[in-house]
């Protein structure tokens, strides 16, 4: 089946979904969470994966074909037995996992000995099962080995380590999907600088192409884009930056009539991406953070925080190039686009529901979300009056910072 991935609007029924199961990849993020990108709380891993899996099924439940990473990778390489499947698609797997895996040997190791460990190692990954392939490539193993002086062996390894890409279950951020196709972006964190290259290999397994990819001093993660139609928001902020936004503006990888930039001057973990304090549940409804904007408390109106200044640069299609039409505040822009708080089609919530991930939710079609299971009670239901809410518990999955939209990657939508 030949997938063709676009996505118009945030809010266009959901077809196709690319997800990562977290696995060992995550198991030191979980001895030190904070300095893994992680969430400060404890957390049982065994439980991310049920919680993950029960996610996956709901999905499909509701008729979304949902592509696991792993399954891409592991395309035909391996039969129902679980064994290794000779021809062009193993030996590839081999080659991926041959760049991820870094052997160390003695500086005192001649070049003759050196090329013949090498054909060493590359027979050893020849003959690895492909599941243990995909563990190298998650994983990033490092062996240091030396010369031994105990008799048993020649070498001995001195140091077994790994760098694994534990956010790599954050499907979101390596890449956007436009109306025109995938955009592979470039991470701003350095523990997940090589995510991109795992999705733009399964990309081309799929036989998809991405259309461009961010370079240079560039930044883009998927959680700072929402396509809207006629127009898409791309946020600007702690993880995408104004370099990564014009590579994407001059490159055509839109087909949108305008472009919101929102930019972002408050640059904090709590609200790291635009779908952390900003998401999008229907043509006609907006979930934003309510200190972002004028909001009403107890029937007063509050002004926006003022440490939360927002505006948004926006960019019109002319003569096939977006050019910068004007500035507005996040709130006026909001507005000309139909949401405001007046008649509940800009919905806010409060700080404490957006740290329980209650923004982060996917839409799976016009009016009808998925949110994490913990947020909802009657304040939450009052709020998203007219929305037809589905939940899954993430309760151990959100203290890896991130919830149902994070985890996502929708690359197809039905255009209505």
């Amino acid at each position: 089946m030949v997938i063709k991935p676009s996505v118009n609007a945030e809010y266009h029924k959901a077809k196709t979904i690319i997800m990562h199961e977290p696995g060992d990849e995550t198991f030191l993020g979980s001895l030190h969470g904070e300095a893994a990108l992680y969430g400060k709380k404890p957390f049982d891993r065994y439980k991310i994966i049920d919680e993950h899996r029960n996610y996956v099924k709901t999905l499909r439940k509701n008729g979304i074909e949902t592509i696991l990473l792993k399954d891409i990778l592991l395309k035909d390489t391996i039969d129902e037995k679980n064994l290794p499947k000779k021809g062009k698609a193993l030996e590839s797997l081999v080659d991926f996992a041959e760049k991820s895996l870094k052997i160390f040997y003695p500086i005192s190791l001649s070049q003759e000995k050196l090329s013949e460990m090498k054909d060493y190692n590359k027979d050893t990954l020849k003959n690895t099962n492909p599941n243990d392939l995909v563990r190298i490539i998650l994983e990033k193993p490092t062996i240091i080995i030396d010369w031994s002086n105990e008799g048993n062996t020649e070498f001995i390894a001195k140091s077994y380590s790994e760098n694994p890409l534990m956010n790599m279950h954050f499907l979101r951020d390596q890449q956007i999907t436009t109306d025109k196709g995938i955009v592979l972006g470039k991470m701003n964190s350095t523990q997940r600088k090589d995510e991109t290259q795992i999705t733009k290999y399964c990309f081309n397994k799929l036989g998809i192409k991405p259309i461009y990819e961010v370079n240079g001093d560039g930044r883009l993660e998927g959680g700072d884009f929402i396509p809207c139609g006629d127009y898409a928001f791309i946020g600007q902020g702690l993880r995408t930056n104004a370099e990564a936004i014009q590579q994407l503006l001059k490159n055509k990888v839109f087909g949108y009539k305008e472009i919101a930039v929102v930019k972002d001057s408050f640059k904090s973990q709590e609200e790291m991406h635009l779908d952390t304090f900003l998401n999008i549940a229907g043509s006609k409804k907006a979930v934003i953070l309510e200190d972002r904007v004028e909001h009403y408390n107890n029937g007063s109106l509050v002004p926006p925080n003022p440490e939360k200044e927002t505006v948004v640069d926006v960019y019109k299609l002319k003569n096939q190039e977006y050019v910068k039409d004007k500035t507005l505040s996040f709130q006026d822009y909001l507005a000309t686009k139909g949401f405001n708080i007046y008649d509940k089609s800009l919905i806010t919530l409060t700080k404490e529901q957006q740290l329980n991930y209650g923004i982060n939710f996917l839409t799976l079609e016009e009016n009808k979300i998925i949110t994490v299971k913990d947020v909802i009670d009657k304040d939450y239901i009052k709020r998203m009056e007219g929305i037809e809410i589905l939940s899954v518990d993430l309760n151990n999955f959100v203290n890896t910072y991130g919830a149902p939209h994070c985890a996502t990657q929708v690359i197809s939508r039905l255009d209505n």
